[in-house]
């Protein structure tokens, strides 16, 4: 079970408008292998980067329209968003030392914006 809160397709726009300007959404699916290492890494990311990054999950095999509006083909995909708008994408399995240096000069750039 994953420290990130699994929303419906409804709830992203919502969520990605949050105040915090920088969120992440995982599209991920259950049967997916790859989906399910990434996991433990986004949780303790999550952690690391709380009050700088929301994270969120959304299901593909719930949210197809969804996916297909973000050109979701192939997963897990991360969709990083800032003020509501997608600003960049990773497809397949990450390390954590990737997506450190991913989330870190995003917060990085968002923070010289303000």
């Amino acid at each position: 079970m994953s420290a990130l809160p699994d929303i419906k397709a409804d709830a992203v726009p919502a969520f990605t408008n949050s105040t915090s300007g920088i969120s992440l959404i995982d599209f991920w699916a259950p049967w997916c292998g790859p989906c399910k290492v990434q996991t433990p890494t986004l949780d303790a990311l999550s952690a690391e980067f709380e009050g700088q990054v929301r994270m969120a999950k959304v299901n593909v095999d719930d949210a197809a329209e969804l996916a297909q509006a973000h050109g979701i083909r192939g997963i897990p995909t991360l969709v990083l968003f800032e003020d509501g708008k997608p600003i960049a994408q990773k497809v397949g399995l990450q390390s954590k030392s990737s997506l450190q240096d991913w989330l870190s000069a995003a917060v990085l750039q968002h923070q010289q914006r303000q």
